[in-house]
Protein backbone atom coordinates (compact mmCIF):
# COMPACT_ATOMS: atom_id res chain seq x y z
CA UNK A 1 0.00 0.00 0.00
CA UNK A 2 2.81 2.39 0.70
CA UNK A 3 4.59 1.96 -2.84
CA UNK A 4 1.54 2.46 -4.15
CA UNK A 5 0.90 5.83 -2.48
CA UNK A 6 4.68 6.47 -3.45
CA UNK A 7 4.44 5.80 -6.70
CA UNK A 8 1.43 8.56 -6.99
CA UNK A 9 3.28 11.62 -5.14
CA UNK A 10 6.46 10.33 -7.59
CA UNK A 11 4.18 10.17 -10.46
CA UNK A 12 2.75 13.86 -9.47
CA UNK A 13 5.53 15.48 -8.16
CA UNK A 14 6.82 15.74 -12.02
CA UNK A 15 4.37 18.04 -13.18
CA UNK A 16 4.60 20.64 -10.54
CA UNK A 17 7.74 22.58 -10.29
CA UNK A 18 7.17 26.36 -8.57
CA UNK A 19 8.73 28.85 -9.80
CA UNK A 20 8.11 32.23 -7.68
CA UNK A 21 8.64 34.87 -10.12
CA UNK A 22 6.45 33.26 -13.11
CA UNK A 23 3.12 34.10 -13.39
CA UNK A 24 0.51 31.30 -13.92
CA UNK A 25 0.08 32.08 -17.66
CA UNK A 26 3.74 31.83 -18.64
CA UNK A 27 3.51 28.33 -16.62
CA UNK A 28 0.78 27.23 -18.79
CA UNK A 29 2.89 28.31 -22.02
CA UNK A 30 5.69 26.55 -20.60
CA UNK A 31 4.13 23.65 -20.42
CA UNK A 32 2.18 23.71 -23.69
CA UNK A 33 5.39 24.30 -25.39
CA UNK A 34 7.37 21.67 -24.07
CA UNK A 35 4.04 19.36 -24.57
CA UNK A 36 4.39 19.90 -28.08
CA UNK A 37 8.10 19.48 -28.41
CA UNK A 38 7.73 16.02 -26.76
CA UNK A 39 4.63 15.22 -29.56
CA UNK A 40 7.70 16.22 -31.86
CA UNK A 41 9.91 14.06 -30.67
CA UNK A 42 7.77 11.26 -30.30
CA UNK A 43 7.10 11.45 -34.15
CA UNK A 44 10.25 11.67 -34.77
CA UNK A 45 11.26 7.70 -33.16
CA UNK A 46 8.64 6.49 -34.65
CA UNK A 47 9.33 7.94 -38.02
CA UNK A 48 12.86 6.47 -37.38
CA UNK A 49 11.59 2.97 -36.54
CA UNK A 50 9.61 2.61 -39.17
CA UNK A 51 12.37 3.41 -41.90
CA UNK A 52 14.67 1.00 -39.82
CA UNK A 53 17.15 4.38 -39.33
CA UNK A 54 19.15 4.48 -35.90
CA UNK A 55 18.06 6.41 -33.29
CA UNK A 56 20.16 8.96 -31.85
CA UNK A 57 21.54 8.06 -27.75
CA UNK A 58 19.53 10.69 -26.37
CA UNK A 59 16.23 9.08 -28.67
CA UNK A 60 17.23 5.27 -27.49
CA UNK A 61 17.73 6.53 -23.64
CA UNK A 62 13.93 8.07 -23.88
CA UNK A 63 12.90 4.72 -24.59
CA UNK A 64 14.71 2.85 -22.26
CA UNK A 65 13.72 5.32 -19.19
CA UNK A 66 11.89 8.84 -19.99
CA UNK A 67 13.33 10.31 -16.44
CA UNK A 68 16.48 9.25 -17.10
CA UNK A 69 16.52 10.81 -20.68
CA UNK A 70 14.61 13.99 -18.94
CA UNK A 71 17.69 14.48 -16.15
CA UNK A 72 20.51 14.01 -18.84
CA UNK A 73 18.62 16.71 -20.75
CA UNK A 74 18.90 19.36 -17.98
CA UNK A 75 22.34 18.00 -16.62
CA UNK A 76 24.00 17.56 -19.49
CA UNK A 77 27.40 15.33 -19.03
CA UNK A 78 29.21 14.75 -16.07
CA UNK A 79 31.20 17.40 -14.85
CA UNK A 80 29.51 19.85 -17.25
CA UNK A 81 26.82 21.04 -14.68
CA UNK A 82 27.11 24.61 -13.69
CA UNK A 83 26.54 25.71 -9.89
CA UNK A 84 22.98 27.23 -10.64
CA UNK A 85 22.09 23.86 -11.68
CA UNK A 86 19.09 21.93 -9.61
CA UNK A 87 18.93 18.29 -9.84
CA UNK A 88 15.82 16.60 -8.03
CA UNK A 89 16.46 13.93 -5.28
CA UNK A 90 18.76 11.54 -6.09
CA UNK A 91 16.59 8.71 -4.30
CA UNK A 92 13.15 10.36 -6.26
CA UNK A 93 15.65 10.16 -9.48
CA UNK A 94 16.25 6.33 -8.85
CA UNK A 95 13.03 5.48 -8.08
CA UNK A 96 11.57 6.75 -11.18
CA UNK A 97 13.91 5.07 -13.38
CA UNK A 98 13.20 1.69 -11.71
CA UNK A 99 9.36 2.34 -12.46
CA UNK A 100 10.34 3.20 -16.20
CA UNK A 101 11.73 -0.10 -15.91
CA UNK A 102 8.28 -1.57 -14.67
CA UNK A 103 10.28 -3.21 -11.92
CA UNK A 104 8.23 -5.87 -9.36
CA UNK A 105 7.31 -4.33 -6.15
CA UNK A 106 10.22 -5.88 -4.31
CA UNK A 107 12.27 -4.00 -6.13
CA UNK A 108 11.25 -0.54 -6.12
CA UNK A 109 11.52 -0.63 -2.44
CA UNK A 110 15.59 -1.13 -3.04
CA UNK A 111 15.59 1.94 -5.50
CA UNK A 112 16.48 3.99 -2.81
CA UNK A 113 20.58 4.62 -1.70
CA UNK A 114 19.64 3.76 2.08
CA UNK A 115 18.66 0.40 0.73
CA UNK A 116 20.20 -0.63 -2.25
CA UNK A 117 23.21 -2.49 -0.22
CA UNK A 118 25.67 -5.13 -0.67
CA UNK A 119 23.08 -7.00 1.85
CA UNK A 120 20.55 -6.95 0.02
CA UNK A 121 22.38 -7.84 -3.21
CA UNK A 122 23.38 -11.16 -1.62
CA UNK A 123 20.02 -12.04 -0.73
CA UNK A 124 19.01 -11.31 -4.40
CA UNK A 125 21.89 -13.75 -5.34
CA UNK A 126 21.13 -16.29 -3.24
CA UNK A 127 17.79 -16.05 -3.88
CA UNK A 128 16.55 -15.05 -0.40
CA UNK A 129 14.59 -12.16 -1.46
CA UNK A 130 11.48 -11.67 -3.70
CA UNK A 131 13.06 -9.37 -6.26
CA UNK A 132 14.80 -11.36 -8.45
CA UNK A 133 18.64 -11.05 -9.52
CA UNK A 134 17.92 -10.38 -12.70
CA UNK A 135 17.13 -6.94 -11.53
CA UNK A 136 20.10 -5.98 -10.47
CA UNK A 137 21.11 -4.94 -14.17
CA UNK A 138 17.95 -2.73 -13.80
CA UNK A 139 18.80 -1.58 -10.89
CA UNK A 140 22.46 -0.61 -11.24
CA UNK A 141 21.20 1.21 -14.71
CA UNK A 142 19.31 3.55 -12.73
CA UNK A 143 21.38 4.03 -9.58
CA UNK A 144 24.09 5.14 -12.44
CA UNK A 145 21.43 7.25 -14.35
CA UNK A 146 22.74 5.43 -17.55
CA UNK A 147 26.44 6.93 -17.38
CA UNK A 148 29.78 5.84 -17.18
CA UNK A 149 31.49 6.62 -13.78
CA UNK A 150 34.65 3.86 -14.53
CA UNK A 151 37.28 6.86 -13.54
CA UNK A 152 35.25 7.38 -10.04
CA UNK A 153 35.26 4.05 -9.60
CA UNK A 154 39.07 3.63 -10.13
CA UNK A 155 39.82 6.40 -8.20
CA UNK A 156 37.39 4.48 -5.10
CA UNK A 157 39.32 1.51 -5.22
CA UNK A 158 36.66 -0.99 -7.05
CA UNK A 159 38.98 -2.81 -9.13
CA UNK A 160 40.96 -3.63 -5.77
CA UNK A 161 39.07 -7.11 -5.61
CA UNK A 162 40.64 -10.53 -6.64
CA UNK A 163 37.59 -9.78 -9.73
CA UNK A 164 40.15 -7.02 -10.70
CA UNK A 165 38.72 -4.84 -13.71
CA UNK A 166 35.57 -6.93 -13.70
CA UNK A 167 34.29 -4.83 -11.28
CA UNK A 168 33.90 -2.11 -13.72
CA UNK A 169 31.53 -3.58 -15.65
CA UNK A 170 28.56 -2.49 -12.55
CA UNK A 171 30.45 1.45 -12.79
CA UNK A 172 30.07 1.87 -16.41
CA UNK A 173 25.62 1.99 -17.23
CA UNK A 174 25.83 3.91 -20.51
CA UNK A 175 23.03 2.49 -23.02
CA UNK A 176 25.02 0.68 -25.12
CA UNK A 177 27.05 -1.07 -22.41
CA UNK A 178 23.81 -1.49 -20.98
CA UNK A 179 21.91 -3.01 -23.51
CA UNK A 180 24.75 -5.17 -25.43
CA UNK A 181 27.76 -5.89 -23.24
CA UNK A 182 26.81 -6.72 -19.50
CA UNK A 183 26.58 -10.29 -18.69
CA UNK A 184 22.91 -11.98 -18.88
CA UNK A 185 23.57 -13.94 -15.41
CA UNK A 186 26.14 -13.56 -12.78
CA UNK A 187 28.17 -15.90 -11.92
CA UNK A 188 30.29 -16.43 -8.78
CA UNK A 189 33.58 -14.66 -10.54
CA UNK A 190 32.07 -11.07 -9.84
CA UNK A 191 31.06 -11.97 -6.11
CA UNK A 192 34.12 -10.25 -4.85
CA UNK A 193 32.95 -7.11 -6.75
CA UNK A 194 30.23 -6.57 -4.01
CA UNK A 195 32.68 -5.68 -1.10
CA UNK A 196 33.29 -2.46 -3.17
CA UNK A 197 29.74 -2.48 -3.40
CA UNK A 198 29.28 1.10 -1.23
CA UNK A 199 32.79 2.58 -3.30
CA UNK A 200 30.65 2.04 -6.43
CA UNK A 201 27.20 3.66 -4.90
CA UNK A 202 29.33 6.65 -3.24
CA UNK A 203 29.74 7.60 -6.83
CA UNK A 204 26.69 7.33 -8.53
CA UNK A 205 25.35 9.07 -5.52
CA UNK A 206 28.29 11.63 -5.43
CA UNK A 207 27.56 12.23 -9.36
CA UNK A 208 23.01 12.95 -8.31
CA UNK A 209 23.95 15.41 -5.40
CA UNK A 210 27.28 17.51 -6.75
CA UNK A 211 24.67 19.92 -7.33
CA UNK A 212 21.40 19.10 -5.58
CA UNK A 213 20.22 21.94 -3.97
CA UNK A 214 17.00 21.22 -1.12
CA UNK A 215 14.06 24.00 -2.32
Amino acid sequence: MKVKVLRARVRGSKSFQPVRSRSRNHFEEEDSIEQDREVLRQRLRMGKRLRNEPLTESEELELVSSSVAENRRRAGPIGSQDESFALQDPNHAFLECCMDRQLPDACLAKCNFRTYTKESLSAMYFKQDPCPLEAMKEMQFCAAQGRDHSECCARNGVTTTLAGMKCLTFCDQRLGEFTTSKPTQLDMSYVPCFDRFENMKACFWHDLTRFYKKK
